[in-house]
Order: structure tokens, then sequence, then C-alpha cells
């Protein structure tokens, strides 16, 4: 067995303020890379939160390593942050490009604590939720 280590970087940006100055919204950006010369991430996780209905939409979230827990270690982090800000809800989408990993997807998803619920009996489409009590 060897070890795996990841630099994470985080990015908060794309601040939105309502007129009386106060932040309604931004984008969270999360990268895993192998090491400090790879320019290509080895994960990575993007969302937007909505402070107005205090909600954080993963737009994306991508893992060159499968099994490993870059990804979910990623969606702890993001927790981490999103509590600050009080967000009660993650929210995302399965896309019908991912349909071949659909099974990963929901393993994914269910192990990290979402449900996810398909709009047909394909499973091509599917929403992704999860409340967090804090």
């Amino acid at each position: 067995m060897y070890n795996l280590y990841f630099f994470i970087f985080i990015n908060i940006d794309d601040h939105q303020f309502d007129l009386e100055g106060r932040l309604c919204s931004f984008v969270i950006d999360i990268n895993a890379y192998r090491n400090q010369n790879d320019f290509n991430s080895a994960a990575s996780l993007y969302c937007k939160v909505n402070l107005t209905n205090s909600k954080c939409k993963i737009i994306d979230i991508h893992s060159r390593y499968s099994r490993l827990g870059v990804a979910s270690f990623m969606l702890r982090i993001l927790e981490e942050i999103i509590k600050r800000y009080k967000v009660k809800k993650i929210t995302g989408w399965l896309s019908p490009a991912d349909i071949n990993n659909r099974d990963l997807q929901v393993n994914f998803y269910t192990k990290n604590g979402f449900t996810v619920n398909f709009t047909d009996n394909t499973r091509e489409n599917g929403v992704i939720v999860k409340i967090l009590d804090y």
C-alpha cells in the first residue's frame, strides 16, 4: 500500500451583492492536484452558493482518480465553507452525458449523505439533494 498526496486549492469568487451591499451569492472552485508542478487537476468541484435561498448548487464535480476519497474530501471541504454562511441545502443535477457512470455516481452521492432522485425510469436525468443540519 502506498500513500497518495494531493494539493488542494480553493477559490471563492464572483461575489454578487444586493442593493444594500449584502453578499447574495458567490462561486466556490475546489481543485486537487497530484503535485505542485501538475497543472491538470486530479479532481475538481465547482458550485454556486445562493445565500438568498440558503442553497449551494453543484455545477460540476470530476475526478481522474476513482475510489481514493479525493472527491469525498472536497465535498467535506465544501460543507465546511458553506457552514460558515449557514447554507442548509446542497443540490445538483445528474447529466444525461454521464449515464455510463450512473451507478458510480449514485454510490458516491449516497455514501456522502445525498438523496438521489431520478426524473424518469431510464435514470438518464436526476437530482441530488443533501440537507445540512448544524
